[in-house]
């Protein structure tokens, strides 16, 4: 981070919290006439969106879109490479899950509360409807806690005309629901609508880049967890950021921000794929602008490190399940540029030796099933 161009950011960073915005301003314009000569375009790219959310702490301007639209008219059109962090996302979840469906019951009810978007979604679906698992039972509930990704209904439609394809070709009695949650309430509310139909029901959940927003509202992790102990899950699988920028002081928030975002950026840029890269740009950008010029309520990017989850989660009397590393021989092949590291028994994605997510699982202490080793 030794630039000229990101030390003048820190230097401006460090003048808005000081309250001097009249250096600030000064410095924004020092940062305009630096950029143009900045080579790294990685670098570039974001120092500039960390400038342009000071821009928006300062002037209390925010976005308005906290989450990516897909145009509703090109979806059947759509080619979608996923991530390196959604690959993550889904194979932890997958690896998982294989113990739990070694359990004899009839049921299966899949709940993903995620803001991965919805062609990710039918691709996570086909891999368990059509691909099938060892041990599947005959019946699959999948319910998605999720926001609207679109306004238009065309859309909506023509996503669960997608997803009804996929079921038709299944060998397995499925069934279907969207719950929308565009904000941290809606989260909580659809969560605590959540019941289990019967005891011959094995349940996961599956929380994707989503459960750190729950810090934005005083008491909502604690009811949230409350709930799903009661709901009794077989396990519960929860993909993170692993950064650490959940702090009321700015100037450190910043800091530590900055140097998050630019390691995800870099590992990124050399997956870059069309769509998926526009997707996630469009959405970490946001995500630093709400770290940054938010505060409140309204700042619901509240990313914490593994370790502060594992205190949350075991307070909450929830047990920890292991999930081996040595699984995902497969994704480090794809994604040669990554390692894969374990972390008290959980795996964490790094890229060039820093930590970027990371993927834990739990079941609730009181839990009689088997769901594998702790």
């Amino acid at each position: 981070m030794g630039s000229p161009l990101v030390i003048k950011l820190m230097d401006c960073a460090k003048a808005i919290a000081d309250g001097d915005l009249k250096f600030a301003d000064q410095l924004f314009s020092d940062m305009e006439a630096l950029s143009a000569a900045e080579t790294n375009r990685v670098t570039k790219k974001v120092v500039d969106y960390f400038a342009e959310a000071l821009a928006r702490r300062v002037h209390g301007v925010h976005p308005r879109n906290p989450f990516p639209l897909l145009p509703s008219s090109n979806l059947k059109k759509i080619s979608y490479e996923p991530s390196p962090l959604e690959w993550f996302a889904c194979m932890s979840t997958d690896y998982a899950i294989r113990d739990v469906l070694n359990v004899k019951k009839n049921k299966l009810h899949l709940i993903e509360i995620s803001s991965l978007v919805d062609c990710w979604q039918r691709h996570s679906l086909e891999e368990y409807l059509l691909h099938g698992h060892h041990g599947m039972p005959l019946s699959f509930q999948y319910t998605s806690i999720r926001p609207k990704l679109s306004k238009n209904d065309d859309y909506l439609q023509e996503n669960r005309r997608m997803i009804t394809e996929v079921a038709q070709r299944s060998p397995v009695d499925f069934k279907y629901r969207a719950l929308f949650a565009d904000s941290v309430p809606d989260i909580v509310e659809s969560v605590l609508r959540l019941e289990r139909t019967s005891e011959d029901e094995i349940i996961i959940v599956r929380w994707v880049f989503q459960l750190h927003k729950l810090l934005a509202l005083e008491g909502a992790v604690d009811k949230v967890l409350s709930k799903l102990k009661d709901l009794k899950p077989d396990i519960m699988v929860i993909v993170e950021q692993e950064a650490d920028n959940n702090t009321d002081d700015f100037f450190y928030r910043f800091a530590s921000s900055f140097k998050y975002y630019l390691n995800l950026f870099e590992s990124l840029e050399l997956y870059a794929t069309n769509l998926s890269s526009l997707i996630w740009e469009r959405h970490l950008r946001w995500q630093i602008c709400n770290v940054v010029a938010s505060e409140g309520i309204d700042r619901i990017e509240r990313h914490e490190t593994l370790a502060r989850w594992q205190q949350r989660l075991y307070g909450a009397r929830f047990c920890s399940v292991s999930l081996c590393s040595d699984h995902f021989a497969d994704f480090l092949y794809d994604f040669s540029a990554y390692k894969i590291e374990e972390n008290s028994g959980f795996p964490v994605l790094l890229a060039a030796g820093h930590p970027l997510i990371f993927a834990s699982v739990w079941k609730p202490a009181n839990a009689t099933h088997s769901s594998g080793g702790e």
